[in-house]
């Protein structure tokens, strides 16, 4: 008969439940032994389903053990959770839930003990299970409320866990112990571990026990050069015993800042994922903390958090990347960036980090601006929404808020979206502040003219129009042949301007409008005054005046002759009278 035929989970008899069946799950397993591991496995689970009482005690144990001696932990919580549920009569024997929490806290990393241990008759961790639940998380031992003398008596138990078991945490209780500040906890460990089962740690694990007992032991140089013998690539010992030797050297300063950098860089390639690379990430940024570029830094906290996000939850880390995150943006918002593809990329990166809301609110307004100048008007006009938003409840009618306000609806005016900049506009409180109120009145009236709205403009904003903005309202009129309008809102900032000279293409436009809406005894005192000769530019050039749109009855040469003729005569008769 073949192995397979002797394995296969339907020849295997079911587990009898009387004390008094011949064969026992052991014997009924022997020639599992020489079977494949799918093979095996399928026998076994085949038996656990099938046995009572005390049979299915003895299978839920062979079970365990069959994945424990594999170091399948993460198969074995998975398998045997489907299989053992809760309340199930084998998780009554006490053995049986610590080998199956056992099991849990190294599939998951000491962050779980698994459903048995919310069985009523699960004890609480004991002193060896913290240590290996602390181990395995890649914290200090002894942890926190264990005392020394405690967690080493508790270190007899663990010679009692399966080799594989014992193989698998060794070196993690070696990392954790030498990772702590208890120098009697470390001393003791390496003491028992060499007496009891020396062949657990690697040299690589006893070399770095030895340098940090040399350091406890005010033996720094001594410790250094252990240190300098280990690889950074050797395992994970030799990877935490040139951590530690970086951060000496860090604290030593002198001129290993390089060759510490470049040891790390190799570090954090070799342990990608590792809480090495965690360490070795950590170790770079506090390198390259100083450096004039932020971003240096700033590059390996990205990769902290993205790999490790727990990290930023140290404080130290946390305030070291809010620092760095306040200089790269405060920086930007003074408008020393000017490629906006970079700068995107490090709100993109970094933003996260920055903790000052001063600093965020500026930085985010320049970075608007920027977008508002290479064109991206719906994405800046969202960036200055939000700080509208945040303004509005912390700090509403304050000239900030306002300025934000007006802002927006410039950007919404150069999105094209008229409508949108007076819905914005319409947020201002009915006294603007003074430095805004001619931005302001400026936004609202570029809004009324996209919209055609020119007699509403007049009525509403005339009194405050600038004689620039006056300019700009009456070529609107212009360009609707309006210029009896155009005259008369020309007509009072030109009274009032004395020898004040008003903006380019005003008294052309002025007299334009004097002219074709029959007032040519204001043209007439208007060309005439010698006090303006200077200031104006002749008639006859203002159809080619940027800035300044006339109709086409006006910019045709034969019209522009016929007005000059016209203005001529009155001229003439202004001079004799």
């Amino acid at each position: 008969m073949s192995t397979s035929a002797l394995v296969t989970a339907g020849s295997v008899p079911a587990f009898a439940e009387n004390e008094g069946e011949k064969a026992s799950a052991a014997e009924t397993v022997l020639p599992l032994r020489a079977a494949s591991y799918l093979t095996q496995r399928a026998a076994l689970h085949g038996m656990l389903d099938a046995a009572k009482g005390k049979a299915r005690i003895e299978a839920a144990h062979m079970t365990a053990d069959f994945y424990i001696e594999r170091g399948l932990y993460p198969e074995a919580a998975l398998e045997l959770g489907r299989t053992l549920k809760p309340g199930d009569s084998a998780l009554a024997d006490k053995a049986l839930q610590e080998k199956l929490i056992l099991i849990s806290l190294i599939a998951s990393h000491g962050r779980s003990r698994g459903t048995w241990a919310l069985e009523d008759t699960a004890a609480a961790p004991s002193p060896l299970e913290r240590l290996v639940t602390a181990a395995l998380k890649g914290e200090a031992v002894p942890p926190e409320g264990l005392s020394s003398r405690k967690a080493l008596a508790s270190l007899e138990g663990f010679f009692a866990f399966p080799a594989t078991a014992q193989e698998e945490l060794a070196p993690l209780l070696a990392e954790a112990a030498a990772s702590g500040s208890d120098g009697d906890f470390l001393r003791h460990f390496a003491t028992l571990f060499a007496q009891r089962a020396p062949a657990l740690l690697p040299a690589t694990c006893q070399q770095w026990i030895s340098a940090r007992l040399a350091e406890y032991e005010g033996f720094p140089q001594a410790a250094r050069a252990r240190y300098a013998r280990l690889s950074l690539t050797a395992d994970r010992c030799a990877a935490h015993g040139r951590l530690r030797l970086a951060l000496l050297d860090l604290m030593a300063g002198g001129n290993a800042r390089e060759t510490v950098r470049a040891d790390m860089v190799a570090l954090q390639e070799a342990w990608r994922g590792d809480t090495i690379e965690e360490g070795a990430l950590r170790a770079l940024a506090l390198i390259d903390r100083e450096e004039d570029d932020p971003r240096i830094a700033l590059h390996w906290l990205r990769l902290l958090a993205d790999r490790f996000p727990a990290s930023l939850e140290d404080p130290g880390l946390s305030q070291s990347a809010a620092s760095l995150a306040a200089r790269l943006f405060g920086s930007l918002a003074d408008g020393q960036e000017t490629n906006l593809h970079d700068w995107r990329r490090d709100r993109l990166a970094y933003l996260e980090f920055l903790k000052a809301d001063d600093i965020r609110r500026q930085e985010a307004e320049s970075y608007a601006g920027a977008l508002l100048a290479a064109g991206a008007h719906g994405k800046a006009g969202a960036i200055l929404a939000g700080l509208i938003r945040e303004t509005e409840k912390e700090a509403p009618g304050t000239p900030r808020h306002q300025a934000l306000i007006v802002k927006k609806a410039r950007s919404d005016l150069a999105a094209g979206d008229a409508e949108a900049a007076l819905t914005t506009l319409a947020a201002l409180p009915e006294t603007v502040d003074s430095g805004l109120a001619r931005e302001a009145t400026g936004a609202k009236l570029a809004a009324l003219i996209d919209l055609g709205r020119l007699d509403e403009a007049n009525v509403e904003l005339g009194a405050e129009l600038t004689p620039a903005q006056a300019l700009e309202l009456a070529q609107a009129y212009g360009t609707h042949a309006d210029w009896e309008q155009a005259f008369h809102l020309l007509k009072a900032p030109f009274e009032e301007a004395g020898e004040t000279v008003l903006p380019g293409g005003y008294y052309d436009l002025f007299a334009a409008a004097a002219l074709l809406s029959g007032h040519e005894a204001e043209a007439a005192r208007l060309l005439g005054e010698d006090t303006k000769k200077d200031a104006r530019p002749p008639l006859a050039a203002m159809a080619a005046m940027p800035g300044t749109p006339l109709p086409d009855e006006l910019t045709a040469p034969e019209k522009v002759r016929r007005l000059l003729d016209e203005t001529g005569k009155l001229i003439h008769l202004a001079d004799t009278l």
